[in-house]
């Protein structure tokens, strides 16, 4: 529901001008395509993957972090 098909859907049966509400039956028709299980599995391994490297990327900027303060603080 809150991809860019669905969030378009909901922006062009949103009803009201001050308070933008979505009613209950609009909800209920939104078509929603649930992929085969192998495909989700493999959108799973994906996220895990992603997490993991931005670990990585995360644990390396702080290990340059802390080089560049023990160059900073030697040739202080």
């Amino acid at each position: 529901m809150n991809q860019a098909p669905a969030q378009k859907y909901f922006e062009e049966m949103a009803e009201g001008s001050w308070q933008v509400g979505i009613n209950k039956s609009t909800i209920l028709s939104l078509k929603i395509s649930i992929p085969d299980i192998e495909k989700q599995y493999k959108v799973v391994a994906l996220a895990n993957t992603f997490l993991k490297e931005k670990e990585i990327l995360q644990a390396l900027i702080e290990n340059r972090e802390t080089q560049i303060k023990g160059v900073a603080q030697q040739l202080l």
